[in-house]
């Protein structure tokens, strides 16, 4: 959470509001015993306690994009030289995986899966085990994506940004298997287990629309 730029610390029924942080964050990460972030003034990645004591920075580059897979934090920077570093937060220790810059980095099971903008925003799979990539889509996707239970969601640009799903397994994919979910034009969209809610372009009104697909209806 984010107010007048400080992180803040709130229960679920909106009381008790507390300051734990005073300057902010993005991709912000919480587990049972630590928060992950990325400062948004330095671009560095740290850890600290729930209450905010205790920050160590574990990545002193300027950083875009944060995930973690349960075990490993996975980094990519605004730049070619951050390329996408994966990070192990008990150690601090970090270990360059790719040496270009990718988006939309995701987990899917043992794969890491992104965007790649030097290769025309291909979408791609990489399993940081065994070293190897695989191609999942061949045309561009220059739109954030997201995964949600081995399923891939993006929005498809040459038919405007109908929200199509695509079955990952094992990190392959056949694009000619996406799925429409929901045929309408997208502007930003999140995927919760049940449904995809989307805004319209020059709309402020959200729509929910069910993962196997449906007519839009309105939220209240």
């Amino acid at each position: 959470s984010q107010l007048s730029s400080s992180l803040r610390k709130i229960m679920t029924d909106g009381t008790n509001s507390v300051r734990i942080r005073q300057k902010p964050v993005h991709h912000l990460i919480a587990t049972d015993d630590r928060l992950y972030a990325i400062d948004a003034t330095s671009g560095q990645v740290f850890s600290m306690n729930p209450d905010g004591s205790d920050e160590v920075v574990l990545f002193e580059g300027f950083a875009a994009e944060l995930i973690y897979d349960g075990q490993f934090l996975f980094v990519c920077g605004s730049e070619d030289r951050t390329g996408l570093i994966q990070i192990d937060p008990e150690t601090a220790t970090s270990t360059r995986l790719l040496e270009h810059r990718v988006t939309s980095l995701n987990v899917c099971g043992d794969w890491l899966c992104y965007a790649d903008p030097a290769r025309d925003h291909a979408v791609f799979a990489y399993n940081p085990q065994q070293q190897k990539e695989r191609q999942l889509i061949d045309f561009p996707v220059t739109r954030p994506f997201v995964i949600h239970d081995s399923f891939l969601y993006y929005l498809d640009t040459s038919r405007q940004n109908r929200l199509k799903q695509l079955a990952i397994t094992d990190g392959q994919a056949d694009p000619d298997d996406s799925v429409c979910i929901i045929d309408d034009v997208v502007d930003v969209f999140v995927v919760l287990p049940d449904a995809a809610f989307y805004r319209r372009p020059s709309d402020v009104r959200i729509y929910r629309v069910p993962l196997s697909g449906g007519v839009p209806e309105p939220l209240p």
